[in-house]
């Protein structure tokens, strides 16, 4: 009589303290984005890698270093950096102020929402804002410092105009959770309005150069 043959049980693979840590980052980030900082926890995490929660836990015993940890690795190099992308400071500027309609630009107002929420009752979340913040307004006010020496923008204080720009991406995204969906050409323009304003450009200057820039980069 023939044995009957059993499927042996999958063996999983040991992987290194660095790759294992990079994949619980990325699982955490994931959740980050997708449902909410708020919402990671060890055992959503050790869910979504079918692992036990212990695991996660010996890597971060701390469910809000995780948090944490999940927000840097989600914000990359901050908000600018991650929307600008490359070219000229003109360039940089109106990708940034006018695409932010995407998927990924609104999974990236949800998640510094959330991040500013928590932050209230963290402090290390709140340094990690800051830093984040800073970051991208160092980063920022560089290409428009760029874009003043290369006669791009009028000779404008760089500092102020990047503020002022950064105030109106955070008034924009306080909508992003809105049930309705909030049409209003005032809405859909304003950050791109507000930068033409601090940068002294002539009103639709930003808005028609990132119209151009698209229709270059469609195949």
């Amino acid at each position: 009589m023939a044995s009957i043959m059993s499927t042996p049980p999958r063996s999983r693979t040991r992987k290194s303290p660095t790759a294992r840590r990079a994949e619980i980052l990325t699982a955490a980030a994931r959740i980050g984005l997708s449902a909410g900082l708020e919402n990671i926890t060890l055992r959503a995490v050790a869910n979504s890698l079918d692992v036990r929660p212990g695991l996660i836990h010996h890597y971060f015993p701390s469910v809000d270093d995780l948090i944490v940890a999940a927000f840097r690795s989600a914000a990359g190099a901050g908000r600018f950096e991650r929307q600008a992308g490359h070219g000229t400071a003109t360039e940089r500027i109106a990708r940034f102020v006018t695409n932010l309609e995407s998927r990924e630009a609104k999974d990236q107002f949800r998640l510094w929402f959330s991040a500013r929420e928590i932050s209230r009752s963290s402090a290390a979340m709140a340094m990690a804002l800051e830093e984040l913040e800073e970051m991208g307004r160092a980063s920022m006010t560089q290409t428009i410092e760029a874009g003043i020496r290369d006669r791009e923008f009028p000779d404008v204080d760089a500092t102020m105009a990047c503020v002022r720009i950064y105030m109106a991406l955070d008034g924009y995204g306080a909508y992003v959770n809105s049930p309705l969906p909030f049409e209003h050409i005032a809405y859909r323009y304003f950050v791109a309005d507000v930068a033409e304003w601090a940068l002294s450009l002539p009103p639709g200057t930003l808005r028609a150069h990132a119209e151009i820039s698209h229709t270059l980069e469609r195949p």
